[in-house]
């Protein structure tokens, strides 16, 4: 794909995001107004959108769609006839919502940015998005823009709503207690819903290590298919791992926010005093030692470390001791 399309396609991915993540946060008035409770059906957002959530602007991680499952708990036998009606309501408004945000000096911004990159955002009785029922588990979100240079007209979805069929689709059944063959799976899914998430801001988003596994999957059938998309997933892997080398350079702010909350907590509980004021590092080896986690013979090597690592020693010694053999 033309790196100045896709950059386009990335633009307007995003520019409709505030819309996007507002109908997500209030998707459960929709389960509730057709008379299901609001954990019989939640929206997940996966794939590239989700990504986005975990790791700052990598180009080879850049989408330019938003890839929306809707997921009942494992073991409900809702009817699609009963599920369906929701996500056709829910698209229809977010799209009417979309269409009234892209306009005014958003719209026009939008526009002059395409036309610097040789495009042109194709606008009908007066809308840029148009909601589109594909099938019974899928609708879409599509716009049109146009290459100024070659008249080519590129019509693409930028939101995939879409109900998978379990059943069907059996790689839907790793992450969840249907696995019988490897029970280790079940750690990363305490949610029950098919695919392990993350909840940021009350929307749930498929969790990094699903996403990483999903690709690797997805880079199995293409070379066994014979798919056109093998390279573009084997550089999203790549470019996956290579960010993880260095999570502090490449992990969002927004997603590394809930890691620092819970160190400070545990910092705060090990390793201050009552009044919240953090021990020294003497302190810190002593009530080791008193503990007889640390030993005293060690003192003064364990003085040159951190009183952070120190923290995180101690706690995850005092955790091992604590364990129970099953």
């Amino acid at each position: 794909m033309d790196s100045k399309i896709l950059l386009a396609k990335s633009i307007i991915k995003t520019i409709i995001e505030p819309v996007v993540i507002t109908y997500l946060r209030n998707f459960k008035k929709y389960v509730i107004k057709a008379g299901l409770r609001t954990k019989d059906l939640i929206a997940i957002v996966s794939g590239g959108a989700a990504l986005e959530r975990y790791f700052d602007s990598i180009s080879h991680l850049l989408t330019a769609d938003w890839d929306i499952k809707m997921m009942s708990p494992v073991g409900s036998k809702f009817d699609i006839k009963t599920l369906d009606p929701i996500r056709v309501r829910f698209g229809e408004d977010m799209v009417a919502s979309i269409n009234s945000y892209i306009s005014g000096t958003v719209l026009d911004k939008l526009v002059v940015k395409l036309e610097q990159l040789g495009l042109s955002l194709l606008i009908k009785d007066g809308e840029v998005f148009t909601f589109v029922k594909d099938h019974k588990r899928l609708s879409t979100v599509r716009y049109e823009i146009e290459n100024n240079m070659t008249g080519e007209v590129i019509s693409e979805n930028v939101i995939d709503l879409y109900i998978p069929d379990i059943d069907r689709d059996e790689h839907f059944k790793t992450w969840t207690r249907l696995n019988t063959e490897c029970d280790v799976y079940s750690l990363g899914n305490d949610s029950d819903y098919h695919i392990p998430v993350n909840k940021f801001d009350h929307v749930y988003y498929a969790a990094l290590g699903y996403i990483i596994w999903d690709t690797d999957r997805m880079i199995k059938n293409s070379i066994e298919k014979g798919l056109p998309k093998l390279e573009r997933y084997q550089r999203k892997k790549a470019a996956i791992l290579a960010a993880l080398n260095k999570p502090q350079n490449y992990l969002t702010c927004y997603t590394m926010a809930p890691f620092t909350e819970k160190c400070s907590l545990i910092r705060r509980r090990l390793c201050s005093d009552a009044d919240g004021k953090p021990f020294t590092r003497q302190e810190l080896i002593s009530t080791g030692v008193e503990n007889d986690i640390f030993n005293e013979i060690y003192r003064r090597e364990l003085a040159e470390l951190s009183n952070s690592y120190l923290c995180d020693l101690y706690e995850r010694l005092r955790i091992r001791f604590n364990e129970e053999i099953e």
